[in-house]
């Protein structure tokens, strides 16, 4: 009988492996793309992936720095450590190729320059952003071996590797922005704090992020972030030099009004949020601008699937204000309204929303339905998938194919949560009045103290 027993009992699944044996699947599918797409279709995929040889144009005039692996420099962050040995203010006209970043992100530079020299800072601040963003997925995944094993098979998605390949920041602001997932969740407030004021101050975007305290209606936090960050900029202008207000007039002019001045046609393929804002403007105000825009950057139709998405946010939001998890899927979804060279930055979106979504598998919410979950969850890991960002093109101002697979699915996930939402909102005020019972009032979540 007590075999019979533990037959008839058996071990509740993890929904984490399912995920990870599929994530594993679209691993080995990049590996073999990635072959067959160098090899015998002609795509350079690995000369495009890899900074093989120093871009001089990267770096400011006067600075020369030596490969920090072989031939390997590390192209992006190599930029910023540019920056921070140069004699010219960051931000100044004068520079050849301005920062796209925040000063905190030059101050970092700095301040590993100093502690390591190069070519070991770099190689420091590659290893020490993949562990800050594999472990912020562990815990946001919970601690178990099944969770490592997503996080690293998420860790190698193709924005990730693409991240690590160039030392770009984006893997660490992920990572901070991972933190203040974990830390909302967990009733957190100062550590959030500290993690979504660390991204802001390297990427302005990621403020999309205090719409999570705004509609728990968690002001002091909310102000509390906005303050260090303010403070944090201040101190890496300070600290750069170059005096406080022009610093600040040239930052303005160049991070967030560079994509209003035609003459600042490479800016037009930089990441910003701000300057999506500011191109939609200037397609509406001139029409020589909004011809120069489609001649250099092609694949503006990327943007159309993160504008739609947009409306989804804010719809999935208002309805799934219970679930926080959903509410910061959304927030990530937000940040995707971004130009169109952003489809890495999109692609590392999508991982942190496949830990948000993963845990909810898990639970016996009346929500949203387990099949609803499941679907997003799958759509979410294929536009994460690691092979989006190796087949490129056949010439720099065309849009890979793949840069669609990352906005489109995540539309379709947040249409799928959105259906669940709904149906089971309306399944839930059909039941009332059958019964003819008002429907229970919803308990709170507890909010961040």
């Amino acid at each position: 009988m007590q075999l019979i027993a533990r037959a008839e009992v058996a071990p509740p699944r993890d929904p984490r492996t399912a995920v990870a044996v599929g994530v594993l699947g679209l691993l080995l599918l990049n590996l073999v793309l990635a072959w067959v797409a160098e090899y015998y279709l002609g795509h350079p995929v690995i000369g495009t992936f890899s900074f093989r040889a120093r871009d001089p144009s990267w770096l400011p005039p006067g600075v020369s720095l030596s490969p920090a692996i072989g031939v390997h420099y590390f192209g992006d962050f190599e930029q910023y450590m540019g920056y921070a040995l140069s004699r010219i203010p960051a931000y100044s006209p004068k520079m050849g190729v301005p920062p796209a970043y925040g000063p905190a992100a030059i101050v970092l530079a700095k301040v590993l320059h100093g502690l390591f020299g190069w070519p070991a800072a770099a190689l420091v601040f590659v290893a020490g952003s993949l562990t800050a963003f594999t472990t912020s997925l562990v815990w946001l995944l919970g601690r178990s071996l099944s969770s490592l094993l997503l996080a690293g098979l998420l860790s190698v998605s193709g924005a990730a590797v693409m991240a690590l390949d160039r030392g770009n920041y984006e893997l660490l602001v992920a990572a901070l922005c991972v933190l203040f997932c974990v830390a909302l969740l967990r009733d957190r407030p100062v550590v959030a704090v500290l993690a979504l004021s660390g991204a802001m101050s390297l990427k302005g975007y990621t403020a999309v992020l205090l719409l999570a305290f705004v509609l728990y209606r968690r002001w002091r936090p909310a102000l509390w972030t906005c303050g260090v960050t303010l403070l944090v900029y201040l101190a890496g202008f300070l600290i750069l030099g170059g005096g406080l207000w022009a610093s600040i007039h040239d930052f303005v002019h160049t991070d967030l009004l560079f994509a209003s001045s035609p003459t600042r046609g490479f800016m037009l393929g930089c990441v910003s949020a701000t300057a999506a804002v500011y191109k939609t403007l200037w397609l509406f105000w001139t029409s020589t601008h909004f011809f120069r825009f489609l001649a250099q950057s092609p694949g503006w139709y990327v943007q159309v699937p993160g504008l739609v998405a947009a409306g989804l946010c804010v719809a999935v939001m208002v309805l799934a204000r219970r679930s926080r998890e959903l509410v910061l899927l959304a927030c990530f979804a937000l940040m995707q309204l971004v130009p169109d060279g952003a489809y890495p930055y999109t692609q590392i979106s999508l991982t942190i929303e496949v830990t948000l979504v993963v845990p909810l598998l898990d639970l016996d919410t009346a929500e949203l339905r387990r099949g609803f979950l499941v679907a997003a969850v799958a759509l979410l890991a294929l536009g994460a998938a690691p092979w989006a960002t190796t087949i490129t093109g056949p010439s720099g101002n065309t849009t890979p194919l793949f840069a669609f697979v990352g906005p489109w699915a995540n539309l379709v996930a947040l249409a799928t949560l959105l259906t669940g939402l709904v149906r089971a909102r309306r399944g839930a005020n059909g039941h009332s009045r059958r019964t003819g019972s008002i429907a229970p009032a919803r308990t709170a979540e507890p909010a961040p103290s």
